[in-house]
C-alpha cells in the first residue's frame, strides 16, 4: 500500500499553475468506436479519429518531439470540461474494468460538538457535524490536536485493496448520483471522482443521510498522465483517495467517546476543583494585598517629605526626611560619610532609633518633630532644602514658610 514517488500528484488542486495548464492538454480522448483511448494508443494528427469527451469536438493527436504528447481541439477553442471529462471517464473505466480500488486507511475523530460545517484543511482533513476525517492516525492527531479538549473519541480502520463483486457507473440513488457504486458482499461503497470539483456540503449531507460509506478519488491535472500511470494511481496509491463518510468508523469513534466519558467527567471535575482552588487562593492574595495597602495608607504612607542636599558634598547624595502616621524617618542616599555623620549626630541629639533593616533613623511622629529635625539640618549650615512635598497641598506652603527663616 506504499505510494510511488512518480505518483506524487495526488490531492493537489487545479489551483497549481502547472495543473491549470494541463487542463488544456487532453491525455485521453474518445475514438470512433466510443472507447476511451490514450495519446499513445492512436495515430498521429487527425488520423486518430477522436473527439473531445467534454464538448464532442474533433481532436488532433499532438505527437511531436518538443512537448508532451496530448490531444488538442482541431479548429475549435479548447474546453475546460474536456480534461475533467476525460479523467472522469478514465478513472471510472479503470474501477469498472478492474472492479477494484485501493481504499485508504480511515481515521475518524469524534468531537464534542455537532455544528461543524464541511471544511478541508491543509492536511486534507474533512470536518463535518462534529466529526473529523484525517488521512493519518486518528489517535495520533486527536492526542496532539485535541488533547486539551479531553472530550473526544477516535477510530482507525486500516486501508486495503477492495475487490468488488460489481461496479455500476452513475446510477441514481434517490436524490444523489454517485460517480461509481462498488458492491462487495452485498455492501455498497459510493465512489466520487474529483479533478477540480469536489463533493460539497449539500451532497455530503445527503450521503450521510443515506448511510452509505463514501470515498473520493482526487487526481490533479497532469500533462504527463497516461492510462498506465493513472491505473497505478487508482489501484496502488492510497494517497489519491480519501474517506468522506465511514459509518463503521464513526460508530467505533462514538463508542470510544462514550467509553471515555467517565474520564472526561473526572477531568472536568478535576479542572473545576483546580479552578476553585485557584480562585480561592487568588481571592486570599487579593485580600492580603488590600490589607497591606490599607495598612500602608494608615500607618506608613508619607504625608510630608523634605529633601535636603549637602552644600559641599556630591549633588547626587540627598537627605530624606519623611513623616508618616506612625513615625518620622531620616536617612541619607546614596551613602556619603559627611552627611551620614551629620544625620547620626542629629538623631542622637533628638533621640532617634536606628532601623538596621531599613538603614534609617526613626523618630516619634508629629509636626513638631518634623520641624525640629528640619530646622536642625538647616541650622547646621551644611545642607539646603531642595524639595518639599505634602499630601495636603494647603499644608505645604505653611511648612515652607516656617522653614524659610533658616533656609539660607
Amino acid at each position: 500500500m506504499t505510494s510511488h514517488r512518480e505518483d506524487s500528484v495526488s490531492l493537489k488542486g487545479a489551483s497549481d499553475p502547472a495543473a491549470a495548464s494541463a487542463l488544456h492538454r487532453l491525455p485521453f480522448a474518445v475514438n470512433e468506436h466510443n472507447q476511451l483511448v490514450g495519446i499513445r494508443e492512436v495515430e498521429r494528427g487527425l488520423r486518430c479519429n477522436c473527439h473531445c469527451p467534454g464538448c464532442g469536438a474533433k481532436l488532433v493527436a499532438k505527437q511531436g518531439d518538443r512537448n508532451a504528447w496530448h490531444f488538442a481541439h482541431y479548429e475549435a477553442d479548447a474546453c475546460l470540461a474536456g480534461y475533467e471529462s476525460a479523467l472522469h471517464l478514465a478513472i471510472k473505466s479503470i474501477v469498472e474494468t478492474d472492479r477494484a480500488l485501493l481504499v485508504p486507511s480511515c481515521g475518524v475523530i469524534k468531537l464534542p460538538y455537532s455544528d461543524r460545517i464541511v471544511q478541508r484543511d491543509h492536511n486534507n482533513a474533512v470536518n463535518l457535524h462534529g466529526w473529523a476525517y484525517v488521512p493519518e492516525s486518528a489517535e495520533t492527531v486527536a492526542s496532539s490536536c485535541y488533547d486539551s479538549m479531553v472530550a473526544y473519541g477516535f477510530a482507525d480502520i486500516p486501508g486495503k485493496l477492495v475487490q468488488f463483486d460489481s461496479v455500476t457507473v452513475e446510477q441514481n440513488e434517490g436524490d444523489i448520483r454517485p460517480d461509481l457504486i462498488g458492491v462487495v458482499g452485498g455492501r455498497r461503497l459510493y465512489i466520487e471522482v474529483a479533478v477540480t470539483h469536489f463533493v460539497d456540503s449539500d451532497k455530503l449531507s445527503k450521503i450521510r443521510r443515506k448511510g452509505a460509506p463514501t470515498v473520493e478519488i482526487v487526481i490533479a491535472p497532469d500533462k504527463d498522465l497516461d492510462l498506465g500511470r493513472l491505473r497505478r494511481l487508482v489501484l496502488e496509491n492510497s494517497g489519491c483517495t480519501r474517506w468522506l463518510y465511514n459509518p463503521k468508523a464513526e460508530q467505533q469513534a462514538e463508542a470510544c467517546y462514550k467509553a471515555r466519558l467517565p474520564i472526561i467527567e473526572e477531568e472536568r471535575l478535576r479542572k473545576a476543583e483546580e479552578q476553585a482552588r485557584f480562585d480561592e487562593e487568588f481571592e486570599q492574595r487579593r485580600k492580603a494585598v488590600e490589607r497591606k495597602k490599607r495598612n500602608y495608607e494608615r500607618y506608613f504612607k508619607p504625608t510630608h517629605e523634605l529633601i535636603f542636599a549637602g552644600l559641599q558634598t556630591s549633588q547626587r547624595t540627598k537627605i530624606y526626611l519623611r513623616m508618616c502616621p506612625s513615625y518620622i524617618s531620616l536617612h541619607v542616599f546614596p551613602y556619603e560619610h559627611e552627611l551620614a555623620t551629620l544625620v547620626t549626630a542629629l538623631a542622637h541629639d533628638v533621640g532617634g532609633d536606628f532601623n538596621k533593616s531599613s538603614k534609617r533613623w526613626e523618630f516619634v511622629t508629629g509636626g513638631d518633630m518634623l520641624l525640629a529635625l528640619a530646622r536642625s539640618l538647616l541650622a547646621s549650615r551644611r545642607t539646603t532644602l531642595r524639595q518639599a512635598k505634602a499630601a495636603n497641598p494647603s499644608e505645604l506652603q505653611g511648612l515652607i514658610d516656617q522653614l524659610s527663616s533658616l533656609h539660607l
